[in-house]
């Protein structure tokens, strides 16, 4: 990536890498940053961390702002290092999560801003690593950048140490080459046909797999510019995405599904007017299970302000891979499958029959630049189309392992398939082929066997959701007391009535997931907006919301527990 960014600023100096809107969300004029200022701010720092007492290895990023985590990135690959992009967040989560990465990474150097410094410094001398260097790039005061040395042949096989907690917590540094980041770079652009004249802008934050390598690094990749907008803004008013996109021409944009529905239910009808979505080409829906209901809603809502159908592309993938697997054919447009929900919870693909339960699917397309299996989890046999396993994938975007977790390396990331084809990563997601096309179905640690049925968090989600106006995220998932429970947290709009209301709610509820799932002694809880967990890259962290609820820290509006779960719960809380 460091050769090609030469490249670039020698045939590109003066052209826009980057428009980088106001961190505050402010009326402040967005800030240009060339590919020759951010070739020059790259070797102005790699040259800094050359000339520590100990040439680093591996650096922490932890910044808030695009262009200093470009500039960061590029300084770690101009000087030979391994960059650990990590969130500069706050908040008693992520200081847990901070001070595990801590210790796991080891890391020689950190890269951060004036106003993170000071708290890295606290937990560098928290995990015993107070020797090691802190420096706030915009506070520092610059190097010379005729002092920067290549590397040579210092430089790492690794480009990046991507920590990914999926859904449990405990997060696990994915070791991504030069070479993956090329060659998923080719499957990002061969996937979604972009190339020197698209203009790539989001909000996705920028120290995982989406935001990282689909966001920021593929302008650079292209040679072409990019728009970034904070999080935090779009979390506050969705609408600036979706203004950002016609005021700066954006072309190609992405997010999780989540994001898409909150922009339907978000922006007000009112406000669709100033929206010009004309020129949006791809808008790519990704990080969790997709639903064929987000899509149609986001489609129909925003037709008025230009949308074009098709946009939408729905894709998978996972930081194991670099980003990408598989995505949707803008020509082919997006297939739905209706199959029977009573024959998926046995492992089948089958059509709806009479009286069964229907649930629709949405396909991922196909693999690009990869190698697909769908794999019993036990036996490790290769499954025919139609039939669900978990997705097993081959090829030169997936990562070589996990930085110091050699047991979990082998056995994650070099699988062999019963047939004896060998070097599959395991994703533990579940999916199904249909006419070379991938369905995403669920996670395998995520499914709950309830009355000898096997059930998936995120169908049981989607029912609740639907089931009132005033339902927004939700998070299922079971407990063990004498037999398994359904539990359900439900985020719930305030400012809705009283406790008798949520009462009625409750029992909406329940009797949705009886009539939907034949669930019919699920627990539901009923909480205020924002209570429900997500990981970095917008998947719901059930593990970490079934903690929550078993150790009391929520703090519910309403509750409606089965009898054994109440048991359970003062089991657990003495």
């Amino acid at each position: 990536m460091a050769e090609l960014m030469w490249e670039r600023t020698d045939s590109l100096g003066d052209r826009t890498a980057y428009l980088s809107l106001p961190v505050d969300g402010g009326a402040a004029d967005p800030e240009p940053v060339t590919y020759r200022m951010l070739d020059r701010a790259a070797r102005s720092l790699a040259a800094t961390l050359q000339q520590l007492p100990v040439r680093p290895a591996r650096v922490l990023v932890a910044q808030a702002h695009a262009r200093h985590v470009a500039e960061s990135l590029l300084a770690c690959w101009y000087a030979g290092a391994v960059a650990i992009p990590v969130s500069p967040g706050g908040g008693r989560h992520h200081t847990d999560r901070l001070r595990k990465i801590l210790k796991d990474a080891r890391v020689d150097a950190v890269l951060s801003d004036r106003s993170g410094a000071s708290e890295l410094s606290r937990q560098l001398a928290w995990a015993g690593q107070e020797r090691v260097p802190c420096l706030a790039v915009d506070g520092t005061v610059p190097t010379d950048p005729g002092d920067w040395r290549r590397p040579g042949h210092a430089t790492a096989e690794a480009a990046l140490i991507q920590y990914t907690s999926g859904t449990s917590g405990e997060p696990k540094g994915v070791l991504v080459s030069h070479r993956n980041l090329m060659a998923n770079q080719q499957a990002i652009s061969r996937a979604f046909g972009t190339g020197d004249t698209t203009v790539v802008g989001g909000w996705l934050p920028l120290h995982h797999d989406m935001g990282l390598i689909g966001q920021l690094l593929h302008p650079l990749w292209l040679g072409t510019s990019g728009v970034v907008m904070a999080p935090w803004i779009f979390a506050h008013e969705p609408l600036r995405w979706l203004r950002m996109i016609g005021e700066h021409g954006v072309t190609a944009t992405a997010a999780p599904g989540f994001a898409y529905d909150l922009c339907v239910r978000g922006v007000p009808q009112e406000r669709i007017g100033e929206l010009d979505l004309s020129g949006l080409e791809t808008a790519v829906v990704g990080a969790e299970p997709v639903r064929a209901e987000t899509l149609r809603a986001f489609t129909e809502r925003f037709a008025v302000a230009g949308l074009r159908r098709g946009a939408l592309r729905p894709a998978y993938g996972l930081a194991e891979a670099t980003l990408l697997v598989t995505a949707t054919d803008r020509d082919s447009g997006i297939r739905e499958l209706a199959v029977d929900a009573g024959a998926m919870e046995e492992g089948r693909l089958e059509p709806v029959g009479h009286g069964g339960r229907p649930r629709t699917l949405v396909s991922c397309g196909r693999p690009v630049g990869a190698q697909l299996r769908i794999v019993d989890p036990e036996s490790r046999a290769v499954l025919p189309e139609g039939e669900i396993g978990e997705i097993w994938v081959r090829g030169d975007g997936v990562a070589s392992g996990y930085w110091g977790r050699s047991p979990d390396t082998r056995r994650v990331f070099d699988a062999p398939t019963g047939d004896g084809e060998t070097g599959f990563l395991r994703t533990g997601d579940l999916g199904v082929l249909d006419g070379g096309e991938l369905f995403v179905t669920g996670r395998l640690k995520d499914v709950m066997i309830t009355e000898g049925r096997h059930l998936h968090p995120h169908d049981l989600e989607q029912s609740v959701q639907s089931a009132s106006p005033l339902c927004g995220a939700a998070t299922v998932f079971s407990v063990a007391a004498e037999h398994e429970h359904v539990v359900v947290i439900q985020e719930v709009a305030l400012g809705h009535g009283a406790d008798q209301d949520l009462g009625r709610l409750g029992e909406t509820l329940r009797s949705r997931l009886a009539s939907d799932f034949s669930v019919t002694s699920a627990s539901i809880v009923l909480v205020r907006p924002g209570t429900v967990r997500r990981t970095t890259s917008g998947k719901v962290r059930r593990s970490r919301m079934r903690e929550l609820f078993l150790s009391g820290s929520l703090d519910p509006l309403h509750t409606d527990l089965a009898a054994e779960v109440r048991e359970l719960l003062c089991v657990a809380r003495p």
